[in-house]
């Protein structure tokens, strides 16, 4: 699991919050759960189901058995998510609040 309020955590092996810098690539506690999570995905990702909820969340199921579940940060009326299909003609999925 990642969040955006990881950005301003410390990653694993960093104890000196004086010395940390949240900004500095590599070295939040997002980056470090991001970096980790890429290693787990294959060089193809295929979506194998994507569903939404009333509050503009969602969950999206990839083939290699992971799922994504995503929620807006804010309370605004605007469209959150959209996912398209590049390939094809195939209609694209808009998460819309």
């Amino acid at each position: 699991m990642v969040a955006s309020g990881d950005f301003y955590l410390t990653r694993t092996g960093i104890s000196d919050d004086d010395d940390f810098v949240w900004d500095k690539l590599g070295e939040n506690r997002f980056d470090e759960k991001v970096n980790e999570f890429k290693k787990r995905l294959k060089t193809n990702i295929i979506v194998t189901e994507i569903s939404a909820d009333i509050f503009g969340g969602l969950k999206m199921c990839l083939d290699s058995g992971i799922s994504l579940e995503l929620f807006p940060d804010d309370s605004m009326e605007d469209e959150f998510w959209r996912f398209i299909v590049f390939e094809g003609k195939n209609k694209h999925f808009v998460v819309f609040e």
